[in-house]
């Protein structure tokens, strides 16, 4: 982590990205046939996303350590807000304020 920087982990999962519609048991069989229900059959209305998962079972992606210079618009953000979670620039994309240092994931221990 650099001096006078907030300092957080980003991870940025990669995946696969699949339209198409859903189709699912919709109630208990009748007559002994299944009742299925789909919405939009045939159609790509409902967008799904698949993540990519390495050999060992972990999800493939790209992890990195964002800096934040203290005392800049973007820390004041960060400081003030109030959410959990929230939505942030991907990696080299902070501005000018932000640095992203990238952190292999052959370097992270598998669990």
């Amino acid at each position: 982590m650099q001096a006078d920087s907030i300092g957080f982990f980003m991870w940025s999962a990669k995946r696969t990205d699949v339209s198409g519609f859903l189709r699912a048991t919709y109630k208990e069989p009748q007559n002994g046939q299944k009742v299925f229900f789909s919405p939009s059959e045939g159609g790509t209305s409902v967008h799904v996303f698949y993540p990519q998962i390495l050999k060992n079972g972990t999800p493939d992606g790209r992890l990195w350590l964002r800096n934040v210079k203290c005392g800049t618009p973007e820390a004041t953000g960060l400081q003030n807000s109030t959410r959990a979670l929230r939505s942030e620039p991907g990696f080299g994309a902070g501005g000018e304020n932000v640095t992203d240092i990238d952190i292999p994931l052959s370097e992270v221990p598998a669990p």
